[in-house]
Parts: structure tokens; C-alpha cells; sequence
């Protein structure tokens, strides 16, 4: 016959071990919700990027004192990123039919974006917005 104080040895170190497990879940289901943050950041930076590198491109076109180039625009977004890593964003502008008022600007930004969560495969998710507007001066 066991002794009360033998049958309380084993069972702390079973709570030692489900405690380790359950801890070690908890942070892993923690991180996965400090990364799913991360990634809605950078899909509203993206949204938010192109929407303003269209109207920066819109209001210098041709006939305006300073026009500018698809570099420009990727310079301009690229120089004001936030939380977001500024080589993992590629901006394409394009001009129908020209630079000129009246065309169109069109300019998409897209992020890769690579999780941390030690669970997941390296997977890349591409997050992208396009913004079009008229060009005005």
C-alpha cells in the first residue's frame, strides 16, 4: 500500500508537464495573434500607400512645376513606411495614356509579408492594393 505523500510525488510532476504544454500553446496561440496584427498593419500601410502615392502623382503631372516619375512614387513610399520593411514593398505606376491632365495614374503597392510563427512553413504572403485617379494639374 502507497503512503499519501507517495501519491502526491507523481501527480506534481504530471502538472509540471501539462502546465509546460498548456504554456507552451497559450504563447504559440499569442504570437499567432501578434502576427495576424502585423499582417493587418501592413495591408492597411499598402492600402493606405497607394491610395496616397495616387493622389501625390495626380496633383504632379506634366503641366504641374515638379512632375515626377514612377520612381519618384516609389521613392515617396518607400520614405514614408512605418512598421513596414521599406524593401519589401514594389510599387508600379503607370500613366494612361500619358502625364498629362486629363490621363489616368494608376499605382499599385504590394508587401511581402513573412510571418514569424515558428509553427508555419516560410510562406510569404503577398498583400497588394492598387489606387487609380485622374490627373489633375
Amino acid at each position: 500500500m502507497r503512503s499519501k505523500a507517495a501519491r502526491g510525488t507523481g501527480q506534481r510532476g504530471s502538472v509540471m508537464v501539462e502546465s509546460a504544454l498548456t504554456l507552451l500553446l497559450f504563447l504559440m496561440f499569442l504570437l499567432g495573434i501578434f502576427d495576424f496584427g502585423r499582417m493587418v498593419y501592413c495591408y492597411n500601410y499598402v492600402s493606405y500607400a497607394a491610395r496616397r502615392a495616387t493622389r501625390y502623382a495626380s496633383m504632379r503631372g506634366n503641366s504641374s512645376g515638379s512632375p515626377v516619375s514612377a520612381s519618384d512614387i516609389q521613392t515617396w513610399v518607400r520614405n514614408n513606411a512605418v512598421g513596414v520593411y521599406p524593401s519589401s514593398l514594389v510599387v508600379t505606376t503607370t500613366w494612361s495614356p500619358d502625364n498629362k491632365p486629363g490621363s489616368t495614374v494608376q499605382v499599385r503597392v504590394r508587401c511581402d509579408f513573412q510571418p514569424v510563427i515558428p509553427f508555419l512553413p516560410n510562406t510569404i504572403i503577398q498583400l497588394k492594393s492598387t489606387s487609380k485617379m485622374v490627373i489633375g494639374l
